[in-house]
C-alpha cells in the first residue's frame, strides 16, 4: 500500500508567523472549528485562532481556553495539553452554546451565543501572541449552510496560500526551508508522524 504522507509547518513568534483569512468566517446559526494542533513551547498566551470581534481559541501553560466575542465569559478546557503530541481540537456551537473537544473527549461547555465568532487569523492575534508549533487542517464548518463552510489544509510546500471557497488564506512570514515546512510519513499503525526532522506522536482519540 502506498505510504500515507502529510505536510507539517512550524509556526515560529520570533519571525512573526501566522496565516491569515482576507474574509474571516462567518455563521449564523450551527457550526463546528476544528483543527489539529502540537505545542512546542509553554510560554504564555498563543493565540491559535483569532476572531474578528474579540473571540478567540488560545493555549495557555497546558489549557484550551475560548470565548466567542469581546467581553464575554472564558470557556476552558478541562483536559490539558500535552507538549509535542498531534491533539485535535474541537468547537461544536450555536446561539444557544458552545462545547469544546480535546481528541474526542468533552473537555467544557456553555450556554452563550457564539454566533459572533468569526475566525479571521491563524497563529496569532494582531496585538502579537503568536503561535508556537504546528495548526493544520482547519475546518470552519457551517452545519446549517454547508456552502459558506472553510477548509485549509496549511500544507503548502512552496506556496504561500490556499484558496477554498472564494476566501483566501495566506501564509504570512512562513519560510519554505525543509526545517519549517516538512513532510511526514504515518507510521506505527497511524500513532505517529515520521520525518526527517522528528517522530510526532499523535493522541489517542476518544
Amino acid at each position: 500500500a502506498e505510504a500515507i504522507t502529510r505536510v507539517l509547518i512550524d509556526l515560529s513568534p520570533t519571525s512573526g508567523a501566522f496565516y491569515s483569512l482576507d474574509t474571516p468566517a462567518s455563521f449564523a446559526g450551527n457550526f463546528e472549528v476544528s483543527l489539529d494542533f502540537i505545542v512546542i513551547s509553554s510560554g504564555g498566551q498563543e493565540y491559535i485562532l483569532d476572531c474578528l470581534d474579540g473571540g478567540f481559541i488560545r493555549y495557555t501553560s497546558g489549557q484550551i481556553k475560548l470565548r466567542p466575542v469581546a467581553g464575554a465569559s472564558f470557556l476552558t478546557a478541562s483536559i490539558n495539553v500535552n507538549n509535542g503530541l498531534l491533539n485535535t481540537l474541537k468547537l461544536v456551537a450555536n446561539a444557544s452554546g458552545g462545547a469544546i473537544y480535546i481528541n474526542g473527549t468533552l473537555a467544557s461547555s456553555d450556554l452563550q451565543d457564539w454566533t459572533t465568532f468569526n475566525p479571521r487569523d491563524i497563529g496569532r492575534r494582531p496585538a502579537g501572541d503568536f503561535f508556537k508549533g504546528i495548526i493544520s487542517n482547519v475546518k470552519l464548518t457551517d452545519i446549517d449552510t454547508p456552502s459558506n463552510s472553510l477548509e485549509f489544509a496549511l500544507n503548502q510546500l512552496t506556496s504561500n496560500s490556499e484558496t477554498y471557497n472564494g476566501v483566501t488564506l495566506t501564509y504570512n512570514n512562513i519560510g519554505t526551508a525543509n526545517t519549517i515546512r516538512d513532510t511526514y510519513t504515518l507510521s506505527a499503525d497511524g500513532t505517529q508522524l515520521i520525518s526527517d526532522l522528528r517522530t510526532i506522536d499523535i493522541a489517542a482519540q476518544a
